[in-house]
């Protein structure tokens, strides 16, 4: 009963604060090419929401990270080989709604000496989805 209470009341409360948060973009940059990732508000409200009272995102960190990795897979061939430099957790606006920003390199890390290194940041939601990036070619 608790639980119904308390998911009644954000439901109320994510009403009267007219769904605030944003779409949602991330990048990376591979061999020439730009990826951008995007959610959209659509996207963001079908996922879980994290309450002030739960101690833990309904999705780890570690299997967005495990996830994230499955896309850059898929995205690159040699993604297998790349570094996973960190994973951040992002508040959406409204207080409820998060999603992960994982963020990959191609080793070594921390690419020392090159001016402009290549990277993928890819977004995952809480409910472990991802989406598909548009690319387009660098203008250089």
């Amino acid at each position: 009963m608790r639980v119904l209470l308390i998911v009644a009341m954000l439901l109320v409360t994510f009403a009267a604060r007219g769904g605030e948060f944003e779409p949602f973009h991330a990048a990376g940059k591979v061999s020439g090419k730009h990826y951008e990732f995007a959610v959209t508000k659509g996207d963001i409200a079908n996922t879980p929401v994290w309450s002030r009272d739960s101690e833990n995102p309904a999705l780890s960190p570690r299997r967005a990270g495990q996830i994230a990795r499955s896309q850059l897979e898929e995205l690159l061939p040699e993604g297998k080989a790349w570094l996973l430099r960190e994973i951040t957790l992002a508040q959406l606006g409204d207080d409820v709604h998060w999603l992960y920003l994982v963020t990959f390199e191609p080793p070594p890390i921390g690419h020392p000496g090159e001016k402009d290194p290549d990277f993928m940041r890819i977004i995952v939601l809480m409910n472990g989805k991802t989406t598909p990036p548009t690319i387009t070619p660098l203008s250089r």
